[in-house]
Formats: C-alpha cells, sequence, structure tokens
C-alpha cells in the first residue's frame, strides 16, 4: 500500500539506507491484485482477501514471488520476514529456489487458526520451527505443542523456521 511503502521508504532514509525498500506484495506469482484496508485501524489487517462485513478501502497493489524479488541478490544468506494476513503459505510457495538456502524464515502463525496451517506447511517442507517465549528458544517438534502457545485467540504470534545449519546453532 502507499501510505506504507512511504512509511518504510522514510525508515530507510532515517536508516542511512541500510536496506532497500519495494513497493510489492508477495505470492505464489507475479500478477495485480486488490489490498484491503480500513482507515480507521491504521491499515492493521490489511489483506488481499475481502472481508464483506466490514466497511473497506481497496487499492491496486503489485504482486512478485519472493524468488524473483531476491534471486538476483549476490548474498547467501536470507532472514525474511512474513506477516502477511493468510497469505503466507502463497508467498512461500513463491520462494522454492530462495527456501533451498540459508534461510531463516520469521512468520505468523495467528492464534485463530487452530490448524496452525503455516507451520503444518513449513515442518513438512523439512523445516525446523522454533519460539521464543520472552525468556527462551523453545524448538517445535510436534504440531500439537503450538496449542500450548496459541492461546489468545485474538493474537498473531511470531515462529522462527529454518533448515540451515548456521542459523540453528546460532538459535541456541
Amino acid at each position: 500500500m502507499k501510505s506504507n511503502y512511504n512509511f518504510l521508504h522514510k525508515n530507510r532514509l532515517d536508516n542511512q539506507n541500510r536496506f532497500k525498500t519495494l513497493n510489492l506484495g508477495v505470492g505464489e506469482k507475479k500478477k495485480h491484485t486488490k489490498i484491503y484496508y480500513s482507515n480507521q485501524t491504521s491499515n492493521v489487517g490489511a489483506s488481499i482477501y475481502k472481508d464483506n462485513n466490514k466497511k473497506l478501502i481497496s487499492e491496486k497493489i503489485k504482486i512478485d514471488k519472493i524468488d524473483n524479488i531476491l534471486s538476483k541478490m549476490k548474498e547467501k544468506n536470507f532472514v525474511i520476514k512474513i506477516d502477511i494476513e493468510g497469505n503466507e503459505i502463497n508467498a512461500l510457495n513463491g520462494a522454492k529456489k530462495i527456501l533451498k538456502k540459508n534461510c531463516l524464515i520469521i512468520y505468523e502463525d495467528h492464534a485463530s487458526d487452530k490448524f496452525h496451517l503455516n507451520s503444518k506447511y513449513l515442518l513438512k517442507k523439512n523445516f525446523s520451527i522454533f519460539f521464543f517465549d520472552g525468556k527462551k528458544i523453545h524448538q517445535i517438534r510436534k504440531i500439537n505443542e503450538l496449542n500450548d502457545i496459541k492461546k489468545l485467540k485474538h493474537k498473531g504470534y511470531n515462529f522462527i523456521a529454518t533448515r540451515s545449519l548456521m542459523f540453528k546453532k546460532n538459535l541456541y
């Protein structure tokens, strides 16, 4: 969204251009779509999925695959933060090449998702999943362990996933 991009661009300038800003979303394939949001919530919860129960504003946005975006970069290690309101699996499907590299993913698994779809997807792809409880990092070995973590139904919980030995060593 234009307003979020402008805020991020200002943040980049405030941080001596240490990172690059791109005005696009991520998904499974390159396309244009609409994003829906409410001005009353400062764009929190903006989504490409329309909630017909709410009065929302829409804006046309570009979507591209993470593979397309990052494939030109020379870096060998990637940290990717994904919190994209239910579109995480589509974004990960668009990152098949990058996910084969040394990659650490920080993602949201919302408590309202009692099936833990994002975590289940990553476990099936042989990622190790970790959770930081504020004191210690815990490895999630079985999907039902998330039931003990995701207790507040209105909250999104951040998890870390990686297949990289380098990142795993640094987590402990």
